[in-house]
């Protein structure tokens, strides 16, 4: 049994926010994945030892019950404003979890990350050969500063600015 959140007396940014992801990333995954699901619920013990034999180091327990295929018997609920405290999950621990959301139940991003890095290599190696034939030519560069200028645009650090010295 999950228990799935319909309503929320949270922030209605971070609610929206939230079922924005929830449906993108069952629109990536090639699962079905339960949307609002926070991981609570009641586990037969046989799931509970599917989950102990997932050798995980970082387990995302929302997708693994998906993808174990047993029947899921929804609950919906309402999660109440927290009344005290604080939460221990800051934006880069939800970023983080989100992140192996995706790249647990998805192949997109691993299909995506050469069409990404493809061009911004091509776009590093304009500015790099035009510097490398330039420098013998125009002659205004101290020794050393051609090399290192080349091999800041092709290591992909990034473009740096070279500036004239008056004559």
């Amino acid at each position: 049994m999950a228990a799935i959140k319909d309503h929320s007396e949270e922030s209605s940014l971070f609610f929206l926010v939230r079922s924005a992801y929830y449906r993108l990333i069952a629109l990536l995954a090639e699962t079905e994945l339960l949307k609002n699901f926070t991981g609570f619920g009641l586990y037969d013990q046989a799931v509970i030892e599917h989950l102990r034999a997932f050798d995980d180091p970082y387990p995302y327990h929302r997708g693994q019950i998906s993808e174990l295929g047993y029947p899921v018997a929804r609950v919906a609920f309402t999660q109440p404003q927290r009344k005290r405290g604080v939460t221990k999950s800051n934006f880069f621990t939800l970023y983080d979890l989100a992140m192996l959301g995706f790249t647990n139940h998805s192949k997109v991003p691993l299909r995506l990350a050469p069409s990404w890095v493809s061009p911004a290599r091509c776009s590093r190696f304009w500015p790099a050969r035009s510097t490398w034939s330039q420098a013998p030519v125009l002659a205004e560069f101290p020794i050393g500063q051609a090399p290192v200028v080349v091999g800041l645009f092709f290591s992909g650090i990034g473009a740096v600015a070279v500036h004239r010295r008056p004559r």
